[in-house]
């Protein structure tokens, strides 16, 4: 996958065809706008890839507010390519662009700077200072310049659509087969190991332990989960914990992730890890003494071994 920043544009193939928009998680709603677009190149024989905004524009006017983005740019790199994306420009958004008017940013950035043939939105796009522009006045405008729009309408998944607005609900509220069901996949993050302060295998339960990257903090609780190091292919059922160990005095926010049967003197650290939630099973606690804690513990890992058994294979 080519990656390109604002200020390489002039590299970019003239006439592609371009999906726009911020991808946030990259839901079904985002892939169908994906897959409009590979379908108009396939038609028209060009090429096609995505436009993205960074950062997200909400981080820009808030940037002292807890992280929005649902996942960090990387993530959000990997994810798309992960669906063949072949291009991906990234379009930094600035002071100059949150001024720029709705039809600026048709005639100056889709039509002159990336020399757009056809440009693809999902049906409730806005742009433009104010949100002055819609799907509406995208198409009229890229009409205007003689260059095509398709506007795909919203996935519907059980009675709503599919957005990011959902995804950050079910993620704040540990909704895992939500999560799921939104994005047709399992929610993955990726960090490296860290060596902490070693409670896990003082207790019977040594973990790796994973600083993510600032991201749209999911509930804390215990999860079943898939895990495996970088590169490789074979994904190893886990337990893991996330948020800020209140048993011991609340700290920092981590992943603490528990490979089961994982071979004695195992060392993760300095590795990247890949996990994937599978099942929320309880919320952060605190116990009256560490010998309850091992009991939950070892609780926790008998039904996570149940629900990875269930899920085997999804």
């Amino acid at each position: 996958m080519q990656i390109l920043r604002d200020y390489h544009h002039k590299h970019i193939p003239d006439g592609m065809v371009l999906a726009l928009g911020n991808f946030d998680g990259v839901h079904r709603g985002h892939q169908a706008v994906l897959s409009e677009a590979q379908r108009v190149a396939e038609q028209q024989e060009k090429p096609w890839g995505v436009l993205t905004f960074w950062p997200h524009p909400r981080e820009f006017f808030a940037p002292q507010q807890k992280p929005w983005c649902l996942q960090p740019l990387a993530a959000r790199l990997r994810t798309l390519k992960q669906y063949a994306v072949p291009h991906v420009s990234l379009l930094r958004f600035h002071a100059n662009m949150a001024a720029q008017s709705a039809q600026d940013f048709v005639d100056e950035v889709l039509v002159k700077q990336w020399r757009a043939s056809h440009v693809v939105t999902g049906q409730n796009f806005m742009f433009g200072t104010k949100r002055q522009g819609d799907a509406e006045f995208l198409r009229q405008r890229l009409q205007h310049h003689g260059v095509g729009y398709s506007a795909v309408p919203a996935v519907i998944e059980g009675s709503q659509p599919c957005s990011s607005t959902r995804l950050r609900f079910a993620l704040a509220e540990g909704h895992v087969n939500d999560i799921s069901a939104i994005c047709s996949r399992d929610w993955q993050v990726q960090g490296r190991v860290f060596q902490g302060h070693q409670r896990g295998r003082l207790l019977g339960f040594p973990t790796a332990n994973i600083h993510l990257q600032p991201h749209f903090a999911w509930h804390h609780g215990v999860y079943a989960v898939r895990a495996r190091l970088l590169g490789q292919s074979q994904w190893l059922p886990a337990v893991a914990s996330y948020g800020v160990r209140p048993q011991f005095g609340a700290g920092a926010c981590w992943l603490e992730v528990h490979v089961l049967d994982m071979p004695e003197n195992t060392n993760y650290y300095h590795h990247t890890m890949q996990v994937e939630l599978v099942e929320f099973l309880r919320p952060e606690m605190t116990f009256q003494h560490v010998d309850a804690l091992i009991e939950q513990m070892h609780t926790d890992v008998v039904v996570a071994r149940q629900s990875l058994q269930r899920n085997l294979g999804k």
